[in-house]
């Protein structure tokens, strides 16, 4: 990275962090992440111990999120590597990247941003 792609980089970071709290500062982490590279939707979700994962935000119409959140909540999520790392206390990754998934983990509370591929 260039030092003028650096320095515009991390202007765009240091605004995020006038945005107020909550869904408005969500939405400029979005946009923020979409300027680096392309993403179809993103999805937080919060894992604590064996819980349920709890949806904190995303971008998803209806229809999309009762396939992309409710669905994955109602069972699915017991398959998720992440989800798997935090119940077995296994120490965290990343980045874990496939064909058709990436996601970024901040493990101080393990909760992951997950990006889908173009269908």
């Amino acid at each position: 990275m260039r030092a003028k792609e650096l320095k515009g980089w991390t202007m765009a970071l240091s605004q995020l962090f006038a945005i107020p709290n909550g869904r408005p500062r969500l939405r400029g982490l979005c946009q923020w992440l979409e300027s680096l590279c392309p993403v179809d939707h993103f999805v937080l979700f919060a894992y604590e111990g064996d819980h349920r994962p709890l949806a904190l935000f995303d971008t998803f119409s209806p229809e999309r999120r009762a396939i992309y959140v409710d669905d994955y909540q109602a069972g699915p999520y017991l398959l998720d590597p992440i989800y798997l790392a935090c119940t077995r206390g296994q120490r965290p990754v990343s980045t874990v990247c496939g064909n058709w998934r990436r996601t970024i983990s901040t493990w101080a509370n393990t909760s992951s941003i997950t990006t889908s591929a173009p269908a």
